[in-house]
């Protein structure tokens, strides 16, 4: 088998894979505000017709459009689906369809094999910290693992995750200050390691291919040859924040990521962990879903 057709092989057995996986319908939080990229989808036509968590869930699964999260809000009855997760400063009080306000955002993970166990006022014992990252994140590099979990650190900006197998007590509302933890299978686990070892092998016959150095991605140059690309830090590259400006080298339809500094003031935009912080925008322009976009006149 060449180089060319195994790669083939693999991508097109990672998506057969996400094409049988069910819509997971885990609860992530309550958030106030949107990260960027959403997408609205409709119940039969109609954007304003939701009338809870699992059924945006359920439709932004199957709007085919490769999303990690479901944003639901009760008081407009919308869905909006993304692969972005809300900064910390967005998150509020609740449980799943009981969120504090009714103006929050229910926000679901779409494909994780994890359940959500309840929110912790403590620590779970016996797990190890990790990189920080958001929930979809989180989960997925803690999926060789049985338990997982999430919080907000005490950089407010950032997201923890602990990987590991112990304990917990102290259950209580989540929130901003709890620990959101999650399980699954020793079964699952087991897959997940196997998953994780067949995409290892898949990078590291792609590094073959594209040389760039571990934690840099090959972002495709615009206006120049199919074959040009530069090596990109996605995670806090200000005009590439959270994926490449014009795709990939390899995969053109990638997810697309923002510049940070597009109607943002001199000195106040940043991209940490491939998510847009703004603290203040041009005139002109408003801050919204963490980017700065311009006022209607």
């Amino acid at each position: 088998m060449t180089l060319s057709i195994y790669l083939l092989w693999l991508a097109v057995a990672r998506v057969a894979f996400a094409a049988l996986v069910t819509p997971a319908n885990v609860f992530t939080g309550c958030q106030t505000s949107l990260p960027g990229s959403m997408v609205s989808v409709y119940n039969n036509g109609n954007a304003t017709a939701f009338t809870s968590g699992t059924q945006c869930n359920t439709a932004c699964a199957n709007a085919n459009g490769g999303y990690t999260h479901s944003y639901y809000q009760p008081s407009s009855g919308t869905c909006q689906c993304t692969v972005k997760y809300a900064s910390p400063p967005a998150n509020d009080y609740g449980y799943a369809d009981s969120c504090a306000s009714t103006l929050d955002y229910d926000t679901r993970l779409i494909t994780t094999s994890f359940t959500l166990v309840g929110c912790y006022s403590t620590p779970p014992s016996g797990l190890s910290s990790i990189a920080k990252t958001g929930p979809n994140g989180c989960l997925s590099s803690c999926e060789k693992y049985t338990q997982a979990g999430f919080y907000i650190g005490s950089d407010p900006t950032y997201y923890g995750c602990l990987c590991g197998s112990g304990s917990y007590t102290s259950q209580t509302q989540c929130g901003p200050s709890t620990y959101y933890v999650y399980q699954h299978s020793l079964s699952d686990a087991s897959q997940g390691l196997a998953r994780r070892k067949r995409e290892e092998r898949y990078d590291k016959e792609t590094k073959r291919i594209v040389p760039c150095p571990k934690g840099l991605t090959a972002c495709a140059v615009q206006g120049s040859s199919s074959e040009a690309y530069e090596c990109v830090d996605t995670a806090s590259d200000l005009e590439s924040c959270g994926g490449c400006r014009h795709g990939t080298y390899l995969s053109p339809n990638a997810t697309i990521g923002y510049d940070c500094s597009h109607g943002a003031a001199l000195g106040q935009s940043t991209c940490v962990q491939g998510e847009c912080l703004i603290k203040a925008c041009k005139p002109g322009y408003r801050s919204a879903g963490g980017l700065c976009i311009r006022r209607k006149k």
